[in-house]
Formats: C-alpha cells, structure tokens, sequence
C-alpha cells in the first residue's frame, strides 16, 4: 500500500508540475535593452516614447491630443519616413449616430516594387480620464521604435505603412475615415492592429480576418513568440469592445488583430501609467510589428484569402494549425473510438452503459452545481464590496485572488462529488462518463463555434486513445497500474497544456462579472482529470477537497483584506455637472450607484432618478443631486443659410463652442422630417438614422468640437419650426467653493461621461 501510495502522489506531482509549466510558458518575452543592436526592436528604448506620450490624459479634442499628434510626426520625419496627416470628418452609423474630426497620422517606408503594404495600425488619443501607456501608447510607442529598426534593415519588396489613428476611443473614427476616404486602402496586404486592455501580460493574437488559411500559416513562419487560439475570436465577439480592426476586417482586408489584457483593472484608469506597464508586454509587440513587417513586406500579398484554419499553441508559443475542414474527419475518428472504447469496455466487464449514463449525468448535475455555488459567491461578493461595481466586470485590484478562489471552488466541488460516487461507480465508468457529454459538446462546438472545436476534439482524441490502450492491454489500476498511469499520463500532458492557458485567458478576458467562461473550461478540465481525483483519495480520502478549500477560504481572506481602496489601488469616481440654461437649474449626476467619501459631498440626500435631458433613450435611473448655477460661456448657434424650394427647407447651421468644449450632442425634433443631414459635407446615409421610431429627436455626437466647429446642413419640412437643442460637454468640474478635490484615494471614473461639465441650450429657429 505504501508503494502504490508513491505511485499515486507521483501522478499527481507530475500532473500538478505541467500545470504550473503550462502557466509560465504563458508570457511575453524578456525586454531587450538600449544596447541591443540598432536593427533589433528594443522595448527600453520603445519606453522613452511611452514616458513623453502618456504624461496627460490625451483624449480627442484637448490640447494634449494636439502635443501627441505633433510628437508622433515629428518623430516619423526624424526617422526620413513619408509622413502625410489626413485631417477629415468620420460620421458611423451603429445604434446611434456619432461623427469626430479626426487627424490621422501616416508613415511611409517605400519599398521596392510599391504595390502592396503592409499596414500596422495603432490609435494614440486615450480615453479623457487615463495617461493612455498601454492603451495605446505602447502601440505608438511600438510603432515608433519599430520603424526606426526597419528603417536601419532597409528596403524591402512591399511599402511598410504605419498608421496612428485618431479617433478610436469615441467610435474608432480614424479607421472609418482611413477605409472609407485614403487611397491607400486599396494598396493594403496585409494588417496587423494593436491594441491594449490592461497594462501587462503577453499579446495574444485574439482576432484574425475570415478565409484565414494562406495569412495564419505565413504569421507561424513570421512570430517568434506567437499566442494565438481560434476560439479567441468567438469569445472577442462576446465582448462589448470594438477596435480599429473592425472596419478594416468589414471591408475585406486580411490581419491581425493583437493585445493584452492582463491587469485589466488599470484599462481606462489613470492607472495605466508608464510605471505600471510591463516592458515585457511592449517587447512581445514588438516582436509581432517587426515579423509581420519582415516576413509580409517580402511576400506577393495580392492573393491573401485561402480557406480557414484552426489555430492554438500548446505548450508555450508552438502552434498548431489545421483547416476547418478537418473537424469531419476528427469527428468520424472520434465515433468510431468511442464506440470501440465502449464495446471493448463492456465485453471486459470494466463498464457498463448504464453507469455510463449515471456518471454523464452526474457530470452534468456537478457542473451545474459548480455554476451554481459561482453565482451565490459571486452575488455575495458583490453585495458585500459595491465599489467593485465601478470598475469594468468588477475587475477590482484583488481580483486574482477572487479567480483563484473560483477556481478552488470548481475543483473542490467535484472532488468531492467524485469521492462520493467512487462507492456507487468506478473511476472508469465515471471518466467515460464525462468523455460521452464531451462528445456532445463537440457537436454543440462544430454547430455554433466551429474554430473553437478542437477543445473537445483534441482531448477526445488523447484520452479515447489512451484509455482505449489500456482496455486492450488490460492495464488498470488493480493490475499493471504502472503501464495504467503512465499512458493516462502521457495522454493527459497536452490536455492539460492546452486546456489550463486558455481558462487563465478568459478569467482575465471576462474578469470578475463573468466569471462563469473560466469556470466552465475549468469544469470540463475536471472530467478529464477524474484518476487524478480518484488516486488522491486512495492516498487520503478527503485529502483533496479539503486542501483545495482551505486554499479557497484563504484566497476568499486574503480578496478581503485587499478589497479597500488606496493610494495604490485608487477607487474609480463618477460625477458630473449638468446645467440647463434655459430652464435655470443645475445637478450633479453620477452613473455609479456607489457613494465614496468624495462623492458624498455632492450627493447629501441620494436619489435616482430618469435623466432625459441627457440621456433621451433611456430609462434608466441614474444618482442625481442639487447644485447650484455654475455661470459659463452657452453653445453658440448661427444660420449661414436658410432657403425654402419645391416645398424643401434647406438651412445651414453653424455651432461652436466658446468656452472649448470637446464634445456636443444635438437633438433635433422630429417634426421637422429630415431628409437630409449633413455634418461638415459628410452626408448621412444610414437609413436608420432617419426612419427610427424609438426616440423623438434626430440625435447624434461630435467629436473634436473645441478645434472645428460644426456645420450642419437640413433639407427638412418647411411647416414646423426646427426645434434643436445642444449639449455640450468639457472636462472638469465646476470649482464651488466649499467642494474639496478628489483626495489621492480617488481617481476619475473611466469613460466620457465622467467628471464633466454639461450645459444644455436650445434653439427654435
């Protein structure tokens, strides 16, 4: 007994060790230093970019955005690239309409023959309450150090083009106008975009272009440190996110969409500042401009478009590829072990199919119970801390030891399911038990998330395969239990490699909200792992669920003793000011629920309350409290030209902004009946806009008020009179006396309706 006792702790040592080993493969290359040579991307050298552009919040429409835009042109002129700055308006058109005068900024390395580019796209305006060093700055930064080391390698065959796109924090206007207006989207190849969601961590391919095939192999050949899972698209899509690679991919162009997104909780602070980014993570992009560029810019990029492929790494940066196509054939493999596993298994008596079906359905109601005890903790954790609830998916900065705890929850609870039931059904019944609803998963996968099937393919495979050897072998844990564990072993590595990395991806992709993604990849790992399970507790029978929730209380001890909000982990504040001049009244609003001790002074009696000055199409309640006239400069409104024709009224307003306010929104009453808009001669096309009947005015945002004004154009009924009203909208807060400023505990919230200063005035004209 006390042999197998080794035997067993040395499995589990062993499976425990690659668990580890597939966590910390799982990152961003070493930094290489200003001493690297000149041809090399150097991520210490890329920081000194980062240090002057992340030193103000730089949002569309402030005098830092102006500084960043003059900065990076210079920069590129130093380096003797083709600088060309497009300087335009981008009007969308996506459940709502919004328009932003925008500069895009373009570098050009000529190449050789010149037909072709190779585009690498980065946005650099932040959003107006962050320093921006991650996002996007690191790309900036990124792109900055990269030409210059491209530069220093020469010509080569296709035009390497950089592109800093502005506008992409209010509604990724830059990359609209760039696809919709510049000439040289029709030169472009191939196009890698870089993005950020937290401050650290490596950059994972998340988002590649449809008909995928010929660019994925060649971004294998091209990436020294590659990370990248088909099914990290479909997840992407589950996200509220765009980014500047959605218009590009809209309009056909084949890429690359990267990013990383650990330490979620600095995205959109303050906190994602030079000090907090991880020079790692600006090497591991680096490292993805300088293959794409180097490999792409020698290639014929004129036929980019082959069938799909399903991609994942396993074991650290190897990737695996295979087209789409392949999911029949592994299915028909699939079927056809499973059925031999099963006949074999019953003519040796070793399982039958109706604890088969007893340990699927055990499976089942463990999973379920899994989720269920997920969303009690998770109900509670929120109720007890309401402050998470300020931050994106209530990513607070304890939240690793909250997914952890997850975690720990997951594992204990079916360990000790599995204990229980080893009395009633064997460990074999109830591992080709979870093997049998893998297999419908596997359908469930080709059906709805086809490149994201090879997690149930891949493990279905390895282990039907081992266990399959063992029944014709006769290895089990009574006899040859050495030749037993070691094929289960061997077939649970890669499982284990593949499966593990990805659940840590989605628990810091989704964050705390959402928990659930994570802890259901980490369930289904569970029923891979039920020998671990059983040769744990022949070691000690509760052994493992007992230490798993020790470990779990403590993680849960350690989230609350990390749960206040500090200096160094800052709390997230939300408060703005709104006066409407022509009614003479003035509150404060806040779109968080939670009252910290700056915000109480604005809010001496909460109430929530509809805000339909502000927010027309809504009805949700939002914090609201008195405050007094804040006397300022009001919108200002002139008619350039007002004409009546053929029973059309056309009429040409133009709106500025005296005291430089950054962003407005105009609502024009629907009794006029627009035909037509137009906004700064863009005009609107989108159907909708005009034929929507959920609101009772024309609305629509503009970006970049303070630096053009707005014109606006009107072909509309000439019987009513046009009713219009304007919401302007500047950083800061009023300064009343008496009000104390946000202490060092507290930082703006993310977003631009934050910490702002709205002033409403309308118009019958």
């Amino acid at each position: 007994m006390k042999y197998y006792n080794i035997q067993n702790a040395l499995f589990i040592v062993g499976i425990l060790s690659f668990v580890f080993i597939s966590l910390i493969l799982l990152k961003a290359p070493d930094p290489l230093p200003t001493s690297t040579s000149n041809n090399e991307f150097s991520a210490l050298r890329a920081f000194q970019h980062v240090k002057k552009i992340a030193q103000k919040p730089h949002s569309i429409g402030t005098e830092e955005h102006e500084w960043v835009k003059n900065y990076i042109i210079n920069e590129l002129k130093n380096l003797g690239l083709r600088v060309a700055v497009q300087s335009t308006t981008s009007v969308y058109y996506k459940r709502g309409l919004s328009a932003g005068y925008i500069h895009n900024i373009i570098g050009i390395q000529k190449g050789t023959e010149g037909n072709k580019c190779v585009l690498i796209v980065g946005h650099y305006d932040s959003q107006p309450h962050t320093l921006g060093a991650a996002d996007d700055g690191s790309a900036v930064a990124s792109m900055l150090e990269s030409a210059r080391a491209l530069k220093q390698i020469g010509s080569f065959k296709n035009n390497i083009v950089f592109l800093f796109t502005d506008g992409e924090e209010a509604g990724l206007f830059g990359a609209r106008a760039f696809i919709n207006e510049n000439p040289l989207k029709d030169s472009i190849g191939i196009l890698l975009n870089i993005e950020a969601r937290g401050s650290k961590g490596p950059s994972i391919t998340y988002e590649v272009s449809p008909h995928n095939g010929w660019i994925m192999r060649e971004y294998a050949k091209s990436i020294p440190y590659p990370i990248a899972h088909s099914i990290a698209y479909e997840i992407y899509n589950l996200l509220p996110n765009g980014s500047d690679f959605t218009p590009f991919k809209d309009a056909g162009v084949s890429g690359f969409n990267i990013g990383y997104v650990d330490d979620f909780v600095n995205y959109h602070s303050m906190m994602d500042n030079p000090e907090n980014l991880s020079l790692k993570s600006l090497q591991h992009q680096g490292s993805y401009i300088m293959g794409i560029a180097k490999h792409f810019g020698n290639l014929n990029l004129s036929n980019t478009k082959s069938e799909d492929v399903i991609y994942f790494n396993w074991i650290g940066h190897s990737l695996i590829i295979y087209p789409i196509g392949y999911n029949l054939f592994f299915v028909i493999i699939i079927s056809i072990l499973l059925i031999c596993l099963v006949s074999i298994g019953i003519r040796k008596d070793r399982i039958s199919i109706a604890k088969i079906l007893l340990s699927a359905l055990s499976f089942i109601v463990t999973f379920s119970i899994v989720i269920i005890f997920t969303w009690l903790f998770l109900t509670i954790i929120k109720n007890l801390y309401p402050h998470y609830s300020n931050f994106y998916a209530s990513n607070f900065y304890n939240v690793s030891y909250y997914l952890i705890a997850f975690s720990c929850l997951a594992i204990a609870i079916f360990a000790a399911v599995y204990i229980l039931l080893f009395r009633k059904l064997n460990e074999e019944n109830l591992l080709v038990g979870s093997l049998v609803v893998n297999y419908l998963l596997m359908f469930a996968l080709i059906r709805f998330v086809p490149t994201g099937a090879y997690l149930a393919i891949v493990p279905m495979i390895l282990n039907l395969s081992g266990l399959l050897i063992c029944y014709i072998f006769n290895y089990s844990l009574q006899s040859k239990k050495w030749a037993f564990l070691l094929t289960h072993f061997v077939t649970l590595i890669p499982v284990i490699t593949l499966i593990v990395p990805l659940t840590k991806m989605i628990y810091i992709t989704f964050g705390l909200d959402t928990i659930y993604g994570g802890v259901a990849l980490l369930s289904i790992l569970m029923g891979y792992l039920v020998i671990p399970i059983k040769l744990s507790s022949e070691i000690k029978r509760w052994i493992l669920p007992v230490f798993v929730t020790l470990f779990l209380i403590g993680n849960f001890i350690l989230g609350h003793l990390n749960s206040g909000y500090s200096k160094r982990q800052p709390l997230q504040s939300n408060v703005s000011y709104f006066l409407n001049s022509d009614k003479n009244e003035a509150y404060w609003f806040s779109l968080e629920p939670f009252v910290d001790e700056w915000k109480s002074q604005f809010f001496f009696k909460p109430e929530f309350k509809i805000l339909p000055d502000i927010f027309p199409l809504s009805n949700s309640k939002y914090l609201q409290g008195e405050a007094k006239i804040y006397s300022q400069p009001l919108p200002e409104l002139s008619v350039a030209y007002d004409s009546i024709k053929d029973g059309n009224r056309k009429i040409n307003l133009v709106i500025s902004s005296a005291r430089k306010a950054q962003i407005c929104q105009i609502n024009i009453s629907k009794a006029v009946k627009l035909s037509m808009l137009s906004i700064n001669g863009k005009t609107v096309t989108a159907k909708k806009f005009y034929a929507d009947t959920t609101a009772n005015s024309y609305s629509f945002y503009y970006f970049g008020l303070s630096e053009k004004v707005l014109e606006l154009t009107l072909n509309c009924n000439p019987s009513n009179k046009i009713e219009i009203n304007i919401i302007e909208s500047k950083l800061g807060l009023p300064l009343f006396e008496g009000y104390k400023p946000m202490s060092d505990l507290i930082i703006p919230d993310k977003g631009f309706i934050s910490n702002v200063t709205l002033v409403k005035r309308a118009w019958r004209i």
